[in-house]
C-alpha cells in the first residue's frame, strides 16, 4: 500500500524558490482529482489548510482536555496529599495504638505460653492415661479369655463324670494329712518325753561317776591302811636295827607320803559325801510314780516312734505315688484335649501359617513333701 506523508514545495506560485515549505499530511488523506491543474492545485491548498486548521483546532480543544486533565491530575494530587498525610496520622496514632497493645499483651503472650504449657501437659497426662487404660483393658481381656478357657476345662471336666472319684480322692488325701498330724503330735510327745529320758540317763550317769569314784575312795582308804601297816613294820625293823639316820630320812618319806595320802583321802571323802548325797536324792526321784517302770516305758515309746517314723515314711511313699498318679492323669488327658483340638482346628481353620494349637500345662512348681 503507498503512503504520502509529506510533500515539499519551492518556487510554484506564491511559494518562493529560496524558501522551502514542507505540507504534512494527515491520515486519512483525501485526493482530488480534476481536470485543471491550477484548480486542483488550488483545491488541494485549500483542502490541506482546512486540515491543517482543524489540526490547529484540534490540537487546541486537546490541550483545553490536556489542561483539564493536568488540573484535574493536580486536584487529585493534592487530594492523594491530603489523604496520604490523613493516612501518615492515622498510621502514626495505630503505631501508638499498636505499642499499647504490645505493652498490653506482653503478660497476655506470658499467660499464653503458661497456659499452652499446661495443655501440652495435661495432653501428655490424658494420653498417658489412655495408654494405661487400654493397657489394662487388653489385660482384662486376656484374663477374661483365660478365665473362660479355664471355665471351659472346669464344665468338661464336670461333664466328665471325674468329679466324684477326684472328690474321693481329695477326701482320703485330706485323711491321711490329718492321721499324719496326729502321728506328728504323738512324735513330738515321745520326742519331748525322749529328751526327759535322755536327760535322766545323763543324770544317771553322773550319778554312775561318783560310785566309781567312792569306789576309788574305799580303794584309796585300803591302800592307805596298808601303808600304816607297812610303817608299823618298818619302825620295828628300825628298833631291830637301830640305824637312826636312815630310819630317819625313811620315816620322813613315809610321814610326806601319808600326809598326801591323808589330803587325798579328804578330798576323796568330800567328793564321796557329794555322790552319796546325789545317789541319795536320785533314788529318791527314782521311787516317784513318773518314774516307775521307766526302763519298759522307754522301751515301748521307742518302739512306738520307730514304728511312727516307718508310718510317715509309708504316708510320704502314699503321697508322691498319688501326686505322680494325678499329674499323670492330668497329663493324659490333656494329650487327649490337645489332639481333638488340633482334629477340629485342622477341619474348620483352612489357613496355612497356623498347623494347629494346643494348651500347655507346666508340671513344675508343683508342692511335694520330702
Amino acid at each position: 500500500m503507498s503512503v504520502v506523508d509529506k510533500m515539499l514545495i519551492k518556487g510554484i506560485r506564491s511559494f518562493s524558490p529560496e524558501n522551502t515549505h514542507v505540507i504534512t499530511f494527515f491520515r486519512p488523506l483525501t485526493l482530488i482529482v480534476g481536470g485543471d491543474a491550477t484548480e486542483l492545485a488550488i483545491r488541494a491548498y485549500f483542502y490541506t489548510r482546512s486540515k491543517l486548521i482543524d489540526h490547529h483546532l484540534h490540537r487546541d480543544h486537546s490541550a483545553r482536555e490536556e489542561k483539564l486533565k493536568a488540573v484535574h491530575s493536580l486536584e487529585t494530587l493534592n487530594k492523594m496529599k491530603e489523604d496520604r498525610r490523613k493516612m501518615d496520622e492515622q498510621l502514626e496514632n495505630i503505631n501508638m495504638d499498636i505499642e499499647m497493645l504490645d505493652d498490653t499483651l506482653a503478660p497476655l503472650a506470658n499467660e499464653k505460653d503458661r497456659l499452652a504449657q499446661e495443655h501440652d501437659a495435661l495432653k501428655r497426662k490424658v494420653e498417658t492415661e489412655d495408654a494405661e487404660r487400654s493397657w489394662e483393658l487388653r489385660k482384662f481381656k486376656q484374663e477374661v479369655d483365660n478365665l473362660q478357657a479355664v471355665s471351659s476345662q472346669i464344665l468338661a471336666f464336670l461333664a466328665s463324670g471325674k468329679e466324684a472319684k477326684f472328690s474321693e480322692i481329695n477326701e482320703r488325701l485330706s485323711n491321711s494329712e490329718a492321721q499324719q498330724e496326729e502321728e506328728e503330735k504323738k512324735k513330738a510327745e515321745l520326742l519331748e518325753e525322749l529328751k526327759k529320758n535322755k536327760e535322766y540317763m545323763a543324770d544317771h550317769g553322773s550319778v554312775m561317776r561318783n560310785i566309781e569314784d567312792n569306789l576309788k575312795y574305799r580303794k584309796t582308804v585300803r591302800e592307805v591302811e596298808e601303808l600304816q601297816k607297812e610303817m608299823e613294820a618298818l619302825e620295828e625293823q628300825v628298833v631291830a636295827v637301830g640305824e637312826a639316820s636312815a630310819l630317819e630320812t625313811e620315816l620322813r618319806r613315809t610321814a610326806g607320803s601319808i600326809q598326801n595320802l591323808l589330803s587325798q583321802q579328804s578330798r576323796s571323802q568330800g567328793t564321796v559325801s557329794a555322790y552319796e548325797s546325789n545317789i541319795t536324792k536320785h533314788k529318791t526321784d527314782l521311787k516317784q510314780a513318773q518314774y516307775k517302770d521307766i526302763d519298759k516305758r522307754y522301751c515301748g515309746q521307742l518302739v512306738q516312734l520307730k514304728t511312727t517314723e516307718m508310718a510317715n515314711k509309708d504316708l510320704d511313699k502314699y503321697y508322691k505315688a498319688l501326686d505322680a498318679a494325678l499329674m499323670r492323669f492330668h497329663s493324659m488327658k490333656m494329650e487327649e484335649i490337645n489332639k481333638i483340638i488340633k482334629e477340629l482346628w485342622q477341619q474348620t481353620y483352612r489357613g496355612q501359617d497356623i498347623d494347629y494349637i494346643e494348651i500347655r500345662s507346666d508340671s513344675e512348681g508343683v508342692g511335694t513333701r520330702s
